[in-house]
């Protein structure tokens, strides 16, 4: 990389200001240039709340919370003066959920050469699932500046992303949101002297509360990466917020980072009609001042109820006072010419209330925007007490929402006014739909467990104005079960536990229902049906073979055959096969939806090792349901051989046996001298060796259970041979064999007797 030429000490300068960074613009991430002073007033725990124009910047995938558009500005005073900061931003929603947005920022360093810094967003953002819950936002920046001693500027292009997520609210009302955002990904500025350098990224994790529609508590977590100019750095931002009637709000922040100490920042604003006027004071960061940040941000003309008629002022006249005094209605006085339940036009009517009619020879009437900009004009000689209109303007186009004003003027013969009238009068269209979502469609219930929650989700309603609504649920019969209901704003979700009267739903059909409805009475109507479907789970697993040889042509596996009820309500299954005597997991097979009727394994471990020989594993098969309800079946025993000796490595000697009541894993008293004996001849005679114990069982007991068994006994031999006789474990292999190679007939009790045994194999190394 090149060095700067000449000019270069302006820039160490500027890099003595901002212990951080070159250019505050760029680099200084960590401290009182951020962006907006509702956002600073929270000390920058914003990327989770963002919802305004200024989401540009701070995460773009917040744009899509806007309802309309808006314009906004900001004057910062940084740092004691040090650094001058101003910024122009707007952003509004965009057909199909989308939203866009722009933001302009210039820096002035007015005590360190005069660097002069601009940064330009245009950003996008878009709905990722269906509900919208997540987000996707992602920007452009355009960086530019120079440095007029210097005779030095630059110029830079990056990219920025941001990913915001509404989790399931706890309950109506309430929202608990998510962010990761992802900054300079690859912002890289060039110089005209040929220097070039990278803008160190950044990547911040946030989250923010809202208890209510008032109140907002966030946390942002932060990282900035290494630069030419600047170290690694960590932040944590804490801001919280309440507003009061929805017109005062105050709120406060603390941030610390790796770089600076600690500082608290406060914020007030006030909001009135359309209009945000913000205020924001960030204290000391490393002792360079306090910063200062005044924002003021403007909506596009909102809806609102018709104004009242004003009492009529007089234009010019010749008289003192109109010679008529008249009264005009409009009815009604909110129509909707887009067609809905709303009437599709209005009638002005004319009332007099005092005066000689026969003195008006023409008359004239005007329809007028909130501007003063005139829609419409009739004018006319002979009186009339009805003025239809449908909402056209006087090309033919219908007119915008909003609330018009019509003027009646009556004159006489020398164009003097004898008198005039106003009324008020809204234009609205039809109340926006709205869609309901049940999730699940499909409610399994299973015994003895808690129904999961079901989830009503509204989509299209940040569409809608505030609005009473309510939801119900009904049987399929129309039988009212439960009803939820409430005024101003419809919540994205409502969850709710099917249980009346202390029981669950029965099976069968189910319609939910939301009806919302304005103050105009105008109605909007969805539903969605589901289903309650009780569910009795089964699972069965089996094996083969459930003593594997190691050794057998062309390869071991155990094949395991699954028999699962109900298979189409699976939404996942696992078989984990764990040590027998330690319980860590060795393998774990599983899958996504219903599992196939048959799993192999093929005896290998979590990390592709070949199990050992002689090894005893417990089997289970797992089934997630849909709604996560996980079930679990009964144990199944498998295990390896111990393998066959070849005679030409090794000596393979029986030493003794033991044998074992019916059904049980006792050593029985008289057997213990003949271990004793066994172990005398190993520790006497053996240097190079091992231990094979083998166990079994008759074919009357432990049915089904003989793997087990016949293990267990092979290992209480072995807690014997170690404890009592001191052979070290690591010389000694167990295995069960079941039923399998009896001694004797399993015909008499004597020859079962038998067959219940535990064996000792000497296998001596050459």
């Amino acid at each position: 990389m090149r060095r700067p030429g000449s000019g270069w000490g302006w820039l160490l300068a500027a890099a003595l200001l901002w212990p951080q960074a070159l250019n505050a613009g760029l680099y200084e991430k960590g401290g009182a240039n951020g962006l907006g002073a509702r956002a600073m007033g929270m000390a920058g725990a914003y990327t989770a709340v963002a919802g305004d124009e200024t989401a540009v910047a701070w995460n773009p995938a917040g744009l899509g919370d806007l309802s309309a558009w808006r314009f906004g500005t900001s004057f910062g005073s940084l740092y004691d003066g040090r650094l001058r900061v101003v910024n122009f931003a707007a952003g509004g929603p965009l057909p199909a959920g989308a939203a866009a947005g722009f933001n302009w920022q210039h820096e002035y360093f007015s005590q360190a050469a005069e660097i002069n810094a601009d940064a330009l967003h245009l950003a996008g953002s878009l709905p990722f699932t269906p509900d919208e819950r997540l987000r996707l936002g992602a920007g452009l920046k355009f960086l530019f500046g120079f440095i007029p001693k210097a005779e030095l500027n630059y110029s830079g292009l990056g990219v920025d992303v941001g990913l915001r997520y509404l989790l399931p609210a706890p309950a109506p009302g309430q929202q608990l949101a998510v962010s990761l955002t992802l900054a300079d990904l690859d912002t890289r500025l060039a110089w005209n002297n040929g220097f070039s350098e990278q803008v160190p990224q950044s990547a911040v994790l946030g989250s923010a509360w809202r208890p209510d529609a008032s109140t907002v508590a966030a946390v942002d977590l932060e990282w900035i990466g290494s630069g030419q100019q600047a170290r690694e750095t960590r932040l944590l931002r804490l801001g919280v917020e309440r507003w009061f009637q929805d017109i005062v709000g105050v709120r406060a922040g603390y941030m610390v980072n790796s770089s600076y100490a600690s500082t608290f920042t406060f914020g007030a604003g006030v909001r009135v009609a359309d209009w945000d006027i913000q205020y924001s004071l960030v204290g000391q960061i490393a002792e360079l001042g306090w910063s200062h940040r005044l924002a003021a941000s403007y909506g596009l003309p909102q809806l609102a109820p018709p104004a009242p008629t004003p009492e009529p002022t007089p234009a010019a006249a010749p008289a003192a006072r109109p010679e008529i005094k008249l009264e005009l209605l409009a009815l009604p006085e909110v129509f909707s010419p887009r067609g809905g339940t709303l009437t599709d036009s209005v009638v002005f009517q004319l009332k007099l209330m005092e005066g000689d009619l026969s003195l008006v020879h023409h008359w004239r009437l005007t329809v007028a925007r909130s501007d003063g900009t005139v829609a419409r004009e009739w004018t006319g000689q002979e009186y009339t007490e009805q003025f239809p209109w449908d909402g056209k303007d006087q090309a033919g186009s219908l007119c915008p929402e909003g609330t018009y004003q019509a003027r009646l003027e009556l004159f006489d013969a020398q164009n003097g006014l004898l008198g005039q009238a106003l009324a008020a009068v809204l234009i609205r269209s039809a109340l926006p739909g709205i869609a309901l979502q049940v999730v699940p469609k499909r409610l399994l219930v299973f015994a003895d467990r808690k129904p999961q929650t079901l989830y009503f989700r509204t989509r299209q309603a940040e569409n809608l104005p505030p609005v009473r609504w309510t939801l119900s649920v009904r049987s399929r019969e129309g039988r009212e079960l439960q009803t939820f209901s409430g005024e101003g704003k419809v919540p994205r979700e409502i969850p709710w536990v099917p249980v009346l009267a202390g029981r669950t739903l029965d099976e069968g059909g189910y319609e939910a229902v939301m009806v919302v409805t304005d103050e105009q009475g105008q109605a909007q109507s969805a539903g969605q049906t589901f289903a309650v479907v009780p569910v009795e789970p089964k699972i069965r697993m089996e094996a083969a073979p459930r003593l594997v040889d190691l050794k057998a042509k062309g390869g071991a596996a155990v094949t395991f055959t699954l028999n699962i009820a109900p298979k189409e309500e699976v939404s996942s299954w696992k078989v984990e096969i764990r040590g027998a005597e330690d319980k860590n997991l060795v393998r774990r097979l599983a899958g996504a939806g219903s599992p196939p009727a048959r799993v192999v394994w093929n005896c290998r471990d979590q990390n592709g090792q070949v199990v050992g020989m002689g090894s005893y594993f417990q089997t289970q098969a797992t089934v997630t349901f849909a709604g996560a309800f996980a079930f679990t079946g009964p144990m199944l025993a498998v295990g390896t051989d111990v393998g066959v000796e070849e005679t030409a490595r090794a000596l393979a000697l029986h030493l003794t046996l033991v044998n074992f009541a019916s059904g049980s894993t006792t050593i029985q008293v008289g057997d213990f001298r003949r271990l004793q004996q066994a172990a005398e001849t190993v520790n006497k005679y053996a240097t190079k060796y091992r231990l094979q114990i083998k166990g079994y069982t008759d074919t009357q007991e432990a049915k089904g259970q003989e793997l087990e068994l016949a293990w267990e006994r092979a290992r209480k031999v072995k807690e014997y041979l170690h404890y009592s006789c001191k052979i070290p474990t690591d010389k000694m292999e167990i295995v069960g064999y079941g039923a399998r190679l009896p001694l004797a007939p399993e015909t008499t009790p004597a020859g079962r007797a038998k067959n219940r045994r535990a064996e000792i194999v000497l296998i001596i190394q050459k």
